[in-house]
């Protein structure tokens, strides 16, 4: 085998074990998986109801209005949300748009979740939040809000390179390493 080929044989499987340990990449976007669903949140903008929160993040809201609704109807369900995402306390109503969203105030930086969490009892929060929200459109600032949503993962993670990838590419080397050897003229 020619040290060329065996140079790229390595580089390639260097570059698979990178590749298939890597993190899914999301464009703007702080996810939390919880109740079964992936909830995020846009902390570069406020006044985002769920359809812009989830395009922020490569995404989409998820698709069923009724899973939506049953992963934050109950105080206990909006309350792992919230400590999930740092936040102390909830507000449990039957809201229009609350499903999820922090309280309104001033954030002075667009990255912060205001407490308490708003979860809603209303079974038609979910498709109302799809489009519309309290303070849409309203920027970071002054009586300011985010929306916290079940989005769709942009594509599925995949473990981060860890021991096993290490372990994979070491062995690999030694593996090509033993082969380049073996057929070497001495």
């Amino acid at each position: 085998m020619k040290s060329g080929v065996y140079v790229r044989i390595v580089a390639g499987a260097i570059f698979a074990t990178l590749a298939l340990g890597g993190q899914a990449a999301w464009a703007r976007g702080v996810c939390q998986t919880v109740n079964g669903l992936n909830w995020c949140y846009n902390p570069d903008a406020c006044g985002q109801p769920c359809n812009d929160v989830c395009a922020a993040a490569g995404s989409v809201p998820i698709a069923d209005d009724a899973v939506w609704y049953a992963a934050q109807d109950t105080p206990d369900e909006c309350q792992a949300i919230a400590t999930a995402f740092g936040l102390t306390s909830i507000y449990f109503s039957s809201w229009t748009y609350g499903c999820v969203e922090d309280t309104a105030g001033t954030n002075s930086s667009a990255g912060e979740l205001l407490g308490p969490l708003l979860c809603s009892s209303s079974p038609s929060c979910p498709a109302a939040h799809r489009t519309d929200m309290d303070q849409n459109g309203i920027p970071c600032g002054e009586n300011s809000r985010h929306s916290i949503c079940p989005c769709k993962p942009a594509r599925a993670a995949a473990p981060a390179l860890g021991s096993v990838g290490l372990i994979l590419c070491a062995g690999l080397l030694l593996l090509f390493g033993v082969t380049r050897l073996r057929y070497r003229r001495i």
